[in-house]
């Protein structure tokens, strides 16, 4: 038990490395043995799941009656002059918060909002900095991949080594 936990009824686990670490399903399992089922959510199972900007900002609601007016955004790439995380007021222009918190050495080749797995690609810096925004990623050409991939035989293998199943 964490110091954090203690007299909450919570229990505070640490989380080995490993990729992807991040999904729901896989936290869960890891964490509790649970395997949530395919095509179901997690709270089907009594289950809840939140992440650290969710739990700072309802404890910043219930404790400090101040509502979700910024986020914490990660900056980074080959092409930032200073990576970080960044305190973003909601509603900021992708292109407003670049200028502010760190400029580029070079131009972008490839610039995503969110991760290098997920995010999408942002041919506009004229969009805005939502709840939803956990980062901007902003590639050089030695950081993007050209390679072709590989047609598909079907072997199945990938499946058997696929943490989601």
């Amino acid at each position: 038990m964490t110091e954090a936990s203690r007299g909450t009824g919570v229990t505070v686990k640490a989380v080995p490395s490993g990729y992807p670490m991040g999904s729901e399903k896989q936290l869960i399992q890891q964490l509790t043995g649970i395997e949530i089922p395919a095509h179901s959510r997690a709270a089907d199972s009594g289950i809840l799941v939140h992440n650290v900007a969710t739990a700072y900002a309802v404890a910043m609601a219930i404790y400090q009656d101040q509502p979700l007016i910024s986020r914490i955004v990660t900056l980074s790439g080959g092409a930032v002059t200073h990576p970080g995380n960044w305190e973003v007021p909601l509603g900021t222009l992708a292109s407003e918060f670049l200028n502010r918190a760190s400029g580029f050495d070079t131009k972008p080749a490839r610039l995503l909002m969110g991760g290098p797995m997920m995010g999408i690609e942002l041919l506009d810096l004229h969009v805005p900095i939502i709840k939803g925004s956990s980062g901007i990623l902003a590639l050089t050409e030695q950081e993007i991949s050209h390679k072709q991939s590989s047609p598909c035989v079907r072997c199945s293998r990938c499946v058997r080594a696929c943490p989601m199943g």
